[in-house]
């Protein structure tokens, strides 16, 4: 599930967004390793935007209108040859979009005419006209469906509209991506299960369910496919023994443009690939096609990314010994400078910003010179079979330094398939192969140990001889990261803040000598950037909301966080305060009770918004009524937010209860299952039902209990 409910890691939440809150990778030194992971929740609700130029992007930038997601028209149906193969996803963070990909270059090899389809561009009564489908999705939120499977998901389960025999013809398996960490672990991969075989179709295979809780969800998904291989191939293609499949087989063509090709020279000057002042011809002022230059495969973030200038960084811990948050503001009011081209957006209290991040420089030249590629260089990448359309997640036209800095996740842990394919087909070393088949094989202990990368990977086995196309398709995409939003748009509009929490760990080296280990620290992607950008640097970025939103003032509200979970409830004191003050007729007793718990582990070390805390508390105008502080290394017996909330139990169930209360949760998933099950309890306690479960589950649909966490 993905955010709260994530299987689709490195980044989820709650949010309704495309992707989510990230932890940013790290890496390792000849000593040890520091790695500064960038951990963060959020909430909101809209961005505006507008062009300065008086007409849209659409008018503006000729667009490519072809669509590879759209089941209707595909190149490969006009050709009657072949069993056709449907790969549905539903993804929020992007990873069952990546094993849908997968997949259907697989089926391919195997001999199926397979398409990987996002589930938002298909419609959805085309479905009876299926024979063979695959659904790979992901469940978001409160058990709920990702954004881009929403409207089909309330098709399959629109029990009026449907009829036992809609799907009799269709043949189907699904696999679903969760956390079992979450209250409804994998609902939707359930339920599309479910709703398949009620309206007639018929299960190929078990549903497969992925646990990114107990292990690599990519090696989960990877061992139902090697399950459901030989039965596909066997009822489809009539072949029983299909044995493994050949050695990976790239297919895309990479070229390398001349220097003075008009594409080539608008690629060389693109310093931020979302800029749209980039795709205007300098010489002529013309309008270029920016999608040669942007990854074909759609986003729908991409549609409102702007510019932002940082303005402020302010370090919110008493010490930093034990690791660093920082508190920094960022200036979003229209400047023709770096924004003449680029939409202005707003924000609303308890958004999230998400940032087009980019690889650290040293470590893209790194990757670079180790491949040994010319980082100056202008390549086009593009399909090798002349009847596919691009679908990528790299530009067509990119400069090689660019397709490493903002494309490719050259930091990001690899997976047990990415290994055993470097080893299987592209190292030379008789002894570097059994080394990497060998950390495939035991990739949950190697990652005990220290952390390692991609970049790792290639340094430290230099018998890999690779070409950059399939580089290109065997690494994954780098994707964005989101932030809480400290601030508050009622207090402030043109000034967003975030909560950027940098943790230190020690990780140890095999070998201390390591010739190949970096001599840097390392702070995670976004988390390099945002520390080693100077103030006034510029920043692409977008906004997404949340279900953070605050009730009518009558009512109470519960907050519950830790660590820099406590951002969007530091934008809502704000908000909260602000309205105490410019509104004459009402006073703090106008208000609900606001009740505060957080945890850290240190009161004079990461007690983050100390003053801000304390002063709402005690100030006639400030809004809090109770702060509940738990400090989990002060005592001998280690306090954690949950004590403390079964200690005041019976005053928070009747805030919730009697009073119609909000409870909003933010911060790690473990805290968010602890916090749920201790007021499982004191509802068990209190409410008549004596199912504490039960109570708390209808909480948690009707948005009264509302969680972003992360894993």
């Amino acid at each position: 599930q993905e955010f709260v409910n994530t299987g689709e890691q490195s980044m989820e939440n709650v949010l309704r967004t495309p992707y989510k809150l990230a932890n940013a990778g790290a890496s390792s030194s000849s000593m040890f390793s520091l790695l500064i992971s960038s951990v963060v929740v959020a909430g909101g609700t809209y961005f505006l935007y507008r062009f300065f130029t008086g007409s849209s992007d659409e008018d503006e930038y000729p667009e490519n209108k072809e669509d590879d997601n759209l089941a209707d028209g595909d190149d490969d149906d006009d050709d009657d040859s072949g069993v056709k193969m449907r790969i549905f996803f539903g993804s929020q963070s992007g990873t069952a979009e990546g094993f849908a990909f997968d997949m259907e270059k697989e089926a391919k090899q195997y001999g199926f005419k397979a398409k990987a389809i996002d589930l938002e561009e298909y419609d959805a009564e085309e479905l009876q006209n299926e024979t063979l489908v695959i659904f790979l999705v992901a469940t978001y939120g409160e058990g709920e469906p990702t954004d881009n499977s929403q409207e089909f998901y309330t098709w399959l389960s629109a029990d009026d509209e449907r009829d036992s025999s809609d799907l009799d013809q269709v043949e189907f398996a699904v696999f679903g991506l969760g956390n079992s960490q979450y209250e409804f672990f994998n609902q939707m991969g359930r339920k599309f299960d479910s709703y398949l075989e009620k309206w007639g179709a018929s299960r190929l295979y078990v549903r497969g369910e992925g646990d990114d809780d107990v292990g690599s969800i990519e090696d989960q998904f990877n061992e139902w496919k090697e399950q459901l291989w030989p039965l596909l191939c066997s009822k489809y293609l009539g072949i029983d023994d299909i044995g493994a499949l050949s050695s990976f087989e790239c297919s895309v063509r990479v070229e390398v443009l001349p220097d003075d090709d008009e594409n080539s020279v608008i690629a060389q000057r693109i310093e931020k690939p979302y800029d749209l002042a980039n795709y205007v011809n300098t010489d002529s002022g013309e309008r270029v096609n920016k999608n040669l230059f942007l990854p074909s495969r759609h986003k729908s973030y991409t549609s409102h990314i702007g510019i932002c200038r940082m303005l402020k960084r302010t370090q919110l811990r008493q010490n930093v010994q034990d690791g660093s948050t920082l508190h920094i503001d960022f200036d979003l009011t229209f400047n023709p400078q770096y924004n003449s081209k680029n939409p202005v957006i707003a924000y609303q209290t308890a958004d999230n910003m998400g940032f087009i991040v980019r690889n650290d420089m040293r470590m893209v030249h790194q990757m670079i010179k180790r491949l040994q590629l010319n980082a100056r260089n202008v390549v086009r990448i593009t399909p090798k079979d002349a009847k596919s359309t691009a679908n990528y997640t790299f530009p067509e036209v990119c400069t090689v330094s660019n397709l490493f800095a903002w494309f490719l996740d050259i930091n990001g842990s690899p997976g047990k398939k990415l290994l055993t394919t470097l080893a299987r087909d592209f190292t030379k070393d008789a002894g570097e192969k059994d080394a990497l088949m060998q950390m495939a094989e035991n990739l949950q202990t190697e990652a005990m140990n220290k952390y390692v990368t991609v970049l790792d990977i290639f340094q430290r086995f230099p018998s890999i001889e690779i070409d950059l196309g399939s580089v290109c398709e065997l690494l994954k995409p780098l994707q964005p990261r989101l932030y809480t939003i400290a601030s508050s748009s009622d207090v402030d509009p043109n000034t967003v803040s975030i909560c950027v929490k940098l943790e230190q760990f020690q990780l140890l080296q095999d070998d201390e000598k390591d010739e190949f280990a970096r001599r840097f620290q390392w702070n995670g992607v976004c988390g390099n950037l945002l520390t080693q950008s100077k103030i006034g640097g510029t920043f692409q970025f977008y906004m997404e909301d949340s279900k953070f939103k605050l009730p009518e003032s009558q009512v109470p509200v519960i907050m519950i966080a830790v660590g820099a979970g406590l951002a969007p409830f530091a934008a809502f004191i704000d908000e909260g305060e602000l309205d105490i003050k410019s509104n004459g007729k009402k006073t703090k007793k106008d208000y609900g009770e606001w009740w505060l718990f957080f945890g850290c582990r240190y009161k004079n070390g990461d007690y983050i918004y100390k003053e801000k805390l304390e002063k709402s508390l005690e100030d006639a105008d400030g809004v809090l009524d109770h702060l509940k502080l738990a400090f989990s290394r002060e005592t001998k017996k280690k306090v954690y937010v949950q004590h403390l909330i079964e200690e005041n139990g019976e005053e928070l169930y009747d805030a919730i209860h009697n009073k119609k209360g909000r409870v909003y949760v933010c911060g790690g998933v473990a805290m968010g299952k602890a916090v749920r099950e201790t007021f499982a309890k004191v509802f068990t306690f209190y409410h008549e039902s004596k199912d504490g479960h039960n109570y708390l589950d209808n909480l948690l649909k009707k948005d009264i209990y509302v969680q972003e966490l992360w894993g």
